[in-house]
């Protein structure tokens, strides 16, 4: 009966089609039949999919099928279609299995039954095709610019909600949490939303784009059969997850955000509610898949497990979450010509979070960036015999005065400096700090005094740094039973040190607790009025932007969507307060919120997949907030980084410590090797002569462009007309008739 009704439609919608041409003289302009019913793509079951128009703006048009759903979004301006799914499905000659059906689908749902909670060793998956479609479980109801899709899975008892609305310059798809209907044995785990919206053939020319790290590409069609798809959360892994080993070294998603580019046209999506609750993933064409696509998945429960030593068996318990609000939202954002690529997705990101969250621009004054280190902590004995901690100074404040004299001597003029453990027990964050009170084995009050007029009169700025997040103890007013975040087991999550050699954890070694976000606004607000006793007015609050968790404590039990509420209250305090904050690898939250993010990556984590980095992060901040790289010393090829951080605008870094850094060898902070002062004061002053000169001339413009012109040759333009490339190779290249020397850069302005 639906396929006889569906044929019904399209000959009713043929000969309303015929009727007007005659009425017409036998033209008809696509303007005048942009209202009527259109038939769009093919569908295996129906063999058509009726496409009628919805809604329209000067900008875009939605076309949806009202019978089951399917939809494509037109680029009035350019007549790009996106389709909700492909709109060439029946001729791609690779795509088997499963997968095929997932091509068809709106959702793919993974869930569990209820009856093996317990056991369960993973999420089983359906997509809306094979148990929707097929079954007639889909209701379209037309709503104010737009529709609402009712998919309902009759075998799993399960009914999820989506609403596709058109708005000025973008679709938005809202996944009404509240109307999730699963009260039947089995349970929703995760909602794949829209898996091929705006998918990539085996004809087309273009690439994904993922933000992992600074932010990766992935090729259509590369190829890659064995390499993984693409799967990560948005804002890093939740410090709930704690690994029994740790081998490599990944970059998190700071932003959500994802596109496609196919051709000269781009679809970018913006997470715009519940991103915390996100992951990413991207599958690429190969020789039995013939699309490629980006999405997202909206992780609306909790499955978490832990070992049990009885039965040596891993128990599992489900977990529902307040995710803060009633819908998971996806904004898709059909962008052409100059904005079609992964600089204009940057582009089109911040635009966003300008209008939404309130980012602006920041004094972006080009600086060199040093992190003094002040003491750390290490077991001693007295008399070899009564055990102790001490502390020991890596850098006193009359010895920072003499590093920063140094390098300005030196030629690096202009200057900012973070200093970490400069108070409380060092390096280590062994109990969370109750004040800004500097370290007496660091020279007490009157040094630290001297330090600050010595940095205020000589034009370096100076921010203390600070953890309000983790720590290895309770004390100053945090209890470690009370306050540290629980797993939904009751367990109090901790931390462990890894054995570089062979990953395993270091038996006997300190582990790091984190803080509940709820205690945090407490901790966050008492420090605040610490700073201002001190009459400091810049600080570094290192990782409280890039540490994004969870808790299930009793009465404080909050999913991290809620939780990063409190951390953005804790930095609008400051800023309200006139402090400017300094922050380490910002999650997408916290950027209008802080005036310079220091530990920028300039790599994704490298997975199999990928074929490019880019440096999109780089490109949403640059001319609005500073960034540096991470600590130049301590990244494993040092001329690598100062070239990307080159390529990508950022600001260098460098650790730095006065006392012979060959001392920390084969302690827990070996990662200092290298960072005593004396040892880089050359090269940096090198690269701070050869670089600033660019930093001046671009620190407060906008990157407008970034391409690979050669094999390692990049090009970066900003919005004043410099381009600078960037040569990773061992002999000298010629870009646009300027040479490149090799390993190095070179720059020029375009003349309009």
């Amino acid at each position: 009966m639906k396929i006889i009704q569906k044929h019904l439609r399209v000959l009713l919608c043929m000969m309303l089609t015929a009727a007007l041409v005659l009425s017409m003289g036998g033209v008809v302009s696509a303007e005048e039949t942009e209202d009527t019913t259109t038939i769009g793509a093919a569908d295996t079951e129906s063999n058509e999919i009726v496409y009628e128009l919805v809604a329209k703006n000067d900008r875009l048009a939605l076309y949806a099928d009202k019978t089951d759903g399917y939809f494509y979004v037109e680029n009035r301006e350019t007549g790009k279609k996106w389709y909700s799914t492909p709109a060439d499905i029946e001729e791609d000659p690779y795509t088997v299995g499963l997968e095929s059906t997932n091509l068809r689908s709106h959702l793919v749902v993974e869930y569990i039954s209820r009856e093996r909670e317990i056991w369960a060793d993973y999420a089983q998956s359906t997509n809306s095709y094979t148990d929707c479609v097929e079954h007639g479980g889909v209701t379209v109801t037309v709503i104010d610019n737009g529709i609402r899709v009712d998919y309902l899975f009759p075998i799993l008892e399960i009914q999820i909600s989506v609403n596709y609305v058109l708005k000025d310059t973008y679709l938005e798809a809202s996944l009404l949490t509240d109307a999730i209907k699963d009260e039947g044995e089995y349970a929703v785990i995760a909602v794949q939303l829209l898996p091929v919206f705006g998918a990539g053939s085996w004809r087309d020319t273009g690439y994904l784009f993922v933000p992992d790290g600074s932010g990766a590409l992935i090729h259509f069609n590369n190829q890659r059969k064995l390499a993984q798809n693409y799967r990560a959360p948005v804002y890093g892994v939740d410090k709930q997850v704690v690994a029994e080993t740790k081998s490599t070294s990944t970059e998190a998603i700071r932003l959500p955000v994802f596109g496609t580019v196919v051709g000269d046209e781009a679809l970018m999506a913006v997470i715009d509610q519940a991103a915390a609750s996100a992951e990413i993933t991207a599958m690429t064409g190969h020789a039995t898949c013939g699309y490629n696509a980006v999405s997202s998945i909206f992780g609306y429960r909790l499955l978490t497990s832990q070992y049990n030593m009885y039965n040596r068996r891993r128990v599992n318990q489900m977990v529902d979450l307040d995710h803060g609000t009633d819908a998971y939202a996806v904004r898709y954002y059909p962008l052409s010509g100059e904005d079609a690529d992964y600089i204009g997705m940057a582009g089109a990101y911040r635009d966003y979070l300008i209008a939404e969250h309130g980012f602006q621009k920041r004094d972006t004054t080009p600086s060199f960036h040093v992190d003094l280190i002040g003491a750390y902590e290490t077991e001693a004995s007295f008399l070899g015999i009564i055990p102790y901690t001490k502390k020991v100074p890596l850098t006193t404040y009359e010895q920072a005065q003499t590093i920063l004299a140094g390098l300005q001597s030196a030629g690096i003029t202009k200057l900012s400096a973070q200093y970490t453990g400069w108070n409380n027990n060092g390096i280590t964050n062994v109990k969370i700090p109750k004040a800004a009170t500097p370290l007496s084995v660091l020279g007490g009050k009157k040094d630290f005094a001297a330090l600050t007029a010595a940095t205020a009169s000589s034009g370096v700025t100076l921010s203390t740094s600070v953890d309000l997040t983790s720590f290895i103890k309770g004390g100053n007013g945090v209890s470690a039973t009370k306050h540290a975040i629980r797993t939904p087991f009751g367990k109090t999550v901790k931390q462990p040190q890894y054995i570089l050699s062979n990953h395993v954890t270091k038996l006997g070694a300190d582990e790091t607790m984190y803080l509940s976000t709820a205690k945090l606004t407490d901790v966050a607000a008492r420090y605040l009025e610490s700073l201002k006793k001190q009459g400091l007015t810049t600080v570094d609050l290192t990782n409280i932007a890039e540490n994004c968790y969870s808790n299930y404590f009793e009465d404080d039990t909050a999913h991290r969507t809620v939780g990063i509420q409190n951390v953005v209250a804790a930095l609008k305090a400051y800023q309200d307060a006139g402090i400017k904050v300094t922050v380490q690898n910002a999650n997408a939250y916290a950027l209008p919120y802080v005036n310079v993010v220091t530990d920028v990556p300039t790599v994704s984590s490298g997975y199999d997949i990928f074929d490019e980095d880019v440096p999109f992060y780089q490109a949403l901040l640059h001319g609005y907030v500073p960034y540096t790289t991470r600590s130049i010393t301590q990244t494993p090829n040092p001329g690598v980084t100062y070239l990307t951080a080159v390529e990508s605008g950022s600001q260098l870094q460098y650790n730095a410590i006065h006392a012979n850094s060959g001392d920390l060898f084969d302690t827990e902070y070996n990662y200092l090797y290298g960072s005593t002062w004396t040892l880089w004061k050359d090269t940096a002053a090198k690269q701070y002569a050869e670089y600033q000169p660019l930093l001046e001339k671009v620190h407060d413009q906008e990157i407008v462009n970034h391409a690979q012109v050669a094999q390692n040759v990049f090009v970066t333009e900003y919005q004043n007309g410099v381009k600078v490339a960037v040569n990773y190779n061992a002999q000298d290249v010629v870009v646009e008739g300027n040479t490149v020397p090799a390993q190095s850069f070179c720059e020029w302005e375009v003349i309009a």
